[in-house]
């Protein structure tokens, strides 16, 4: 028995090829439609597709034949004669086989498209290819991005190697301006709490991650103005072009956060925390001999949010590494501040580093800092060898004197 696909079978895969394209493309689409025309004639089209547009309803009708001739120019007419019948001005003709040079140019004259196998087949991949990056609203990258890779701070920082491709993420990120305005009664006095500033709300992971206060009572929300800063930047449509990262970062990954919130959510989170992180405190005397101190906090109607607007901000974060050491490091990718960088501070004492130990890897500050007498290798606290109880001197592993 043959195991080679009814002619039938193909006509119905071919319909289903050209109804997915016209699907890709926001078409309502119907296969097989019986229609009657003004006589009340019965009319098969294969393949129905309409869209709804501003200036009305698209309707289109396609005819599809899986053949292994070409097709000629008596089929065109039928088919013309077919969408005049039907009332359709716009008909497209599919055949697996192509058409004869003639029923090409007929075709053309009556209005008629022609895709043949090939041209199917590619209008189907365009519509199954990857979509070209792009990202409305977003902060476009700074172009001077490799000139923060590497500490600067660190006399030997040269030995960092970024670990693993860099991730280049746009996060969704709202800018939140809020004036707080409260007024409360305390020990015979009103006392009055103003404050006027900017929040910065992660439309992903929907936290706080950014304030800053313009005037009046300081929040204490975080405040470090790495993502606030954004909101003077204007906002662009990225597309892939404007993604290219210098080299040294070896090819970065891309990616672009979801927002899981909307306009109205963010003003509500923004009002909820600022009500919360805004406090005054008033010493008033309540006896002859006695003070009391009274902390005012505001409630979340005394907050007015004044603007909310979105934009997409690029985080850059990678690890770098010595010896067997990882460091993490993340920073905003346009005013390149610094949101998270493992290797600013001593890994003994916690203050600003200044050197890495070549021995193992750790990064240290100056007073954890000591060099071999030998090859001037910089060690650290605990790879020091030290030799002497007055005048010490200090040697590496490899160059520990003998005894």
């Amino acid at each position: 028995m043959s195991s080679e696909i009814p002619t039938k079978e193909k006509g119905g895969l071919l319909e289903d090829m050209v109804a997915d394209v016209f699907r890709g493309w926001g078409f309502d689409v119907q296969t097989e439609l019986k229609m009657k025309d003004r006589s009340e004639v019965a009319h098969e089209i294969d393949v129905f597709a309409s869209k709804k547009e501003v200036f009305g309803v698209v309707k289109m009708a396609i005819e599809c034949k899986y053949v292994k001739e070409p097709i000629g120019i008596k089929e065109i007419r039928n088919f013309h004669d077919k969408l005049a019948s039907l009332g359709f001005t716009k008909g497209i003709f599919v055949s697996t086989a192509g058409f004869t040079s003639e029923a090409i140019d007929h075709a053309k004259s009556l209005g008629i498209e022609t895709w043949d196998l090939a041209t199917l087949q590619e209008k189907t991949r365009q519509i199954y290819a990857p979509k070209a990056m792009m990202i409305n609203d977003a902060i476009p990258l700074n172009s001077s991005i490799d000139i923060f890779m590497m500490s600067n701070q660190l006399s030997n920082g040269n030995l960092l190697q970024i670990a693993e491709p860099a991730t280049v993420c746009y996060l969704p990120f709202y800018f939140v301006d809020y004036h707080c305005f409260s007024q409360s009664k305390v020990g015979g006095t009103v006392v009055t709490l103003e404050s006027k500033g900017r929040v910065a709300v992660n439309a992903y992971d929907e936290q706080i991650w950014d304030s800053v206060t313009y005037a009046g009572v300081p929040s204490s929300l975080l405040r470090g103005g790495q993502i606030v800063d954004c909101a003077s930047l204007r906002p662009q449509t990225l597309t892939e072009k404007d993604f290219h990262i210098n080299p040294k970062l070896i090819n970065p990954t891309l990616q672009v956060a979801p927002f899981k919130m909307a306009p109205a959510q963010a003003k509500a989170l923004a009002q909820r925390e600022i009500s919360k992180h805004l406090a005054l405190k008033h010493v008033y005397s309540a006896y002859k001999y006695r003070t009391v101190e009274k902390i005012i906090r505001p409630v979340k109607k005394d907050i007015e949010i004044t603007n909310c607007q979105f934009c997409y901000i690029p985080i850059i974060s990678l690890n770098l590494k010595v010896k067997d050491k990882l460091y993490y490091r993340s920073f905003q990718a346009n005013t390149l501040k610094i949101i998270r960088d493992d290797i600013r501070i001593c890994k003994i004492c916690q203050k600003p580093s200044t050197v890495i130990c070549e021995n193992c890897g750790n990064i240290i500050c100056k007073e954890h800092w000591k060099q071999c007498e030998v090859c001037k290798k910089n060690l650290c606290e605990n790879c020091k060898i030290s030799i002497g109880f007055i005048l010490k001197k200090y040697y590496c592993p490899e160059h520990q004197p003998r005894k």
